[in-house]
């Protein structure tokens, strides 16, 4: 019998759930706490029945030789390990709440138009290089049908006031050339100097690096001194924009700069259900 979406069922310790491409995923908010549930996928016919069969989850676990070691305690999921980093990430901000960062699918529509809705008149003629009230209806389609690998739009949740709440945003897309990787982000006004702006950034120049990009590029206002600031103390070079004398080009080598890279395939401490 399939669990409907809206009654998931907390998984116990040592139980893992595969989560291979974030499709299917809903994110809630339930007792204060992030949950991913997943719609469960019909079992291919052509294993037959007993194939279809779920396995107990120690049994499960044993037939995963890449798994990690399980804590003894607490409710886990394990993601397989692609080539490109893994979709779904959990991060955290200093004061030890979990933010869940995964990708913009078609029908964010809703919640993506209220995080930029939310966002001060400056901070949105900072990320949009005008004053725009939301996203125009153009602009949002594009965000919302990326293909998914070479270009992808990631929102950042967590969990306030018995809801789940969309604080920061990043778009990436790697050029047609293939040496360069383009970016922009954003971080709501209340959750600044927490150091999500700065892991959301280390979370796109790792996957920069698994596309093979060698520079990480973007475009920041010239009065945008603080950004400016970000980009530095991150590594960035300055540069002019001939086409546009407002702007000023951000860029980061990749392949002299070393740094830490967050999003290779780990174990997620976020409750999941099934």
């Amino acid at each position: 019998m399939t669990t409907p979406l809206d009654m998931p069922v907390h998984l116990q310790a040592r139980e893992l759930l595969p989560i291979e491409d974030g499709a299917g995923l809903e994110v809630k908010c339930l007792r204060g706490n992030l949950w991913i549930t997943q719609a469960a996928r019909p079992p291919r016919p052509e294993l037959g029945d007993r194939a279809a069969r779920p396995r107990p989850a120690h049994r499960a676990a044993r037939a995963n030789p890449g798994s990690a070691r399980v804590p003894s305690c607490g409710v886990i999921a394990m993601l397989p390990a692609p080539a490109l980093p893994r979709i779904v990430r959990v991060l955290r901000l200093p004061g030890g709440e979990r933010v869940l960062v995964r990708p913009v699918r078609p029908r964010d529509a809703g919640i993506l138009q209220a995080y930029v809705r939310a966002l001060s008149p400056n901070s949105r003629f900072n990320r949009f290089f005008g004053p725009v009230p939301e996203l125009p209806p153009a602009e949002l389609d594009r965000v919302l049908h990326l293909d998914g690998r070479n270009q992808l739009a990631l929102v950042a949740q967590t969990c306030g006031s018995g809801a789940s709440t969309v604080i920061a945003e990043a778009r990436y897309a790697l050029v047609s050339d293939g040496l360069e990787c383009e970016f922009a982000l954003s971080v709501a006004d209340d959750f600044r100097q927490m150091g999500l702006g700065a892991q959301l950034l280390a979370e796109i120049e790792c996957r920069a690096r698994a596309l093979g990009a060698r520079r990480l590029v973007g475009d920041v206002l010239r009065s945008n001194e603080t950004m400016q600031a970000f980009a530095r103390k991150a590594g960035f070079t300055m540069t002019g924009v001939p086409a546009d004398a407002r702007l000023i080009r951000i860029v980061k080598d990749l392949a002299t700069s070393s740094a830490a890279s967050p999003c290779k395939p780990a174990i997620s401490e976020l409750p999941i259900a099934a």
